[in-house]
């Protein structure tokens, strides 16, 4: 019998010269999703800026791509076009879902909630529910709330989350995002064997470029350093894209006295080499998320890791041993830690050995392994 998957999600994508271009962190994990599938169908949405940034194409031939319009953003506007296209959204996804046996929605998003939502009068089909977000967030954006409590209340599926949490139902499974091969692992903690440390220190950040994310109170932290330990950092990388990317730059540019750059978006090679290149890798995020996978990447390079206690993360980032887990996200706390760090070049040290204990959790191989035991079982008998 061939092996069928569907795939909901708002993942990015767009036709480019007869080809399709999809964001390449998650376009990864979904090709790695071939190997248990003889196909899949992947339903994402329109971003014409994907072929410029982190976007490639599918390797394995065997991923067919939906893009849907993408919706929502503020002002009046952008309001009717969600007015006007939601139902076409909706009946692209029914019409969809009804040729498929299983079905993996990827939450929070809008076509995943739309998905969630008409899963529930659709019989005889297996689902798995990702929610990407913070599970247990007491105040959660609207649809991330709502998508939350149909995964709950409707039960039609497993449900993959961040982190293990008190009183889970059964068909919750905590799940980890995964990163890496187990060859690309193995090959990034060969690239990082030769790291130094008693040297300048270089401090990176990935994700989205804006406050919540704290790459601001990275920048502010450095300020308050006395000068002589400003100038044992080498510099300070910041690498994505985001709604504050040029007000963060102004900033740095009139406020950091340490060398700088804001590389946007790169592609996996020239990731993997800022993460070689770095000693500490910043995070103290309190955006509304689950585990950030590049915490896995960085750590996987020998990175001691400054990050926060959003989500379970730490429940794989221990603090005082993989790095610093902050708790009161101020500049002054953040600060105070890249000064131990500066200070203490063997703590660093053991730091960045001690968290590459933390990526042999998120291979493609375990991931793989928990959607065929854990997930659809039945893809095992």
């Amino acid at each position: 019998m061939k092996k069928s998957l569907l795939i909901v999600s708002a993942t990015r994508m767009a036709r480019k010269d007869g080809q399709v271009y999809v964001f390449e962190p998650t376009l990864r994990e979904v090709e790695k999703l071939t190997q248990i599938f003889d196909s899949i169908t992947w339903i994402g949405v329109h971003d014409p800026q994907i072929p410029q940034l982190n976007g490639r194409n599918d390797e394995t031939g065997k991923i067919n791509f939906v893009i849907l319009p993408m919706l929502g953003g503020a002002g009046w506007k952008n309001k009717c076009r969600l007015i006007l296209l939601l139902p076409y959204q909706i009946l692209t996804i029914w019409k969809t879902m009804l040729k498929f046996q299983f079905i993996h929605t990827r939450a929070p998003s809008t076509p995943a909630m739309i998905a969630i939502g008409l899963g529930k009068w659709m019989k005889g089909k297996r689902f798995w529910h990702k929610f990407a977000g913070n599970w247990v967030d007491p105040n959660p954006p609207f649809s991330y709330g709502i998508q939350k409590k149909w995964m709950l209340k409707f039960q039609h599926g497993k449900i993959a989350v961040n982190g293990k949490w008190p009183n889970m139902p059964s068909h919750i499974h905590a799940f980890e995002n995964p990163c890496f091969s187990e060859l690309e692992l193995k090959e990034a903690r060969i690239h990082s064997e030769g790291k130094k440390f008693d040297e300048k220190i270089n401090l990176l950040f990935v994700g989205r470029v804006e406050e919540e994310k704290g790459i601001g109170r990275i920048i502010r932290a450095i300020q308050i350093l006395p000068e002589h330990l400003q100038n044992q950092i080498g510099k300070l990388t910041i690498i994505g894209k985001g709604r504050d990317l040029e007000k963060l730059m102004n900033e740095a540019q009139n406020n950091l006295k340490v060398p700088y750059q804001f590389l946007g978006s790169l592609k996996r090679d020239a990731l993997n080499l800022a993460y070689a290149e770095s000693h500490v890798f910043c995070l103290p995020s309190n955006a509304s998320e689950g585990f950030p996978k590049v915490i896995a990447e960085a750590a996987a390079f020998k990175n001691a890791l400054l990050v926060s206690s959003v989500s379970s993360v730490a429940q794989y980032v221990h603090h005082q041993k993989h790095g610093f887990v902050c708790e009161q996200l101020t500049s002054e706390e953040i600060g105070n830690f890249l000064k131990s760090y500066l200070e203490n070049r063997e703590m660093l040290e053991n730091h960045a050995q001690s968290a590459m204990e933390i990526p042999q959790l998120f291979t493609y191989e375990r991931y793989n392994h928990r959607v065929v035991t854990e997930m659809f079982p039945e893809l095992g008998n």
